[in-house]
Order: C-alpha cells, then sequence, then structure tokens
C-alpha cells in the first residue's frame, strides 16, 4: 500500500492532469485560443462569484425591509 497523500500532493497531482490537458489542447489549437478559452472561464467563475454575492445582499436588504414592515 502506498502513503496517505497530503491535500496538497493531491492538489498538485490534478493541477498536472489538468495542465497536461491544456497542452494537448494546444497541439489542436493555436496557443492564443488556448488562452482566450482560459481568461474566459476565469472571467466566467468571478462573474457567477459576484453575482452569488450580489443575491446574497438582495436577500439581506429584503429580509431587513421585511423587518421594518413588521
Amino acid at each position: 500500500m502506498g502513503k496517505k497523500l497530503t491535500d496538497q500532493e493531491i492538489r498538485a497531482r490534478k493541477v498536472s492532469k489538468v495542465v497536461l490537458k491544456i497542452k494537448k489542447l494546444e497541439k489542436v489549437h493555436s496557443e492564443d485560443i488556448v488562452k482566450s478559452a482560459c481568461y474566459k472561464y476565469n472571467m466566467a467563475i468571478q462573474d457567477r462569484k459576484h453575482a452569488e454575492e450580489d443575491i446574497k445582499d438582495a436577500e439581506e436588504r429584503l429580509a431587513n425591509a421585511k423587518r421594518r414592515l413588521r
């Protein structure tokens, strides 16, 4: 049996696998296209996080408004 990997080692392996997949994509698509796709994906993640924060803030404001009406 092998040793138990730490969370950091598991993460490093997963990152390496993703990097290998990106390198395979570069064989099919140009480097510029892959970079643009990575950037667009990163921006989509950030946009989703901001939207979730906005929803949470709006729900808190709605709850405060309902409390004031009581």
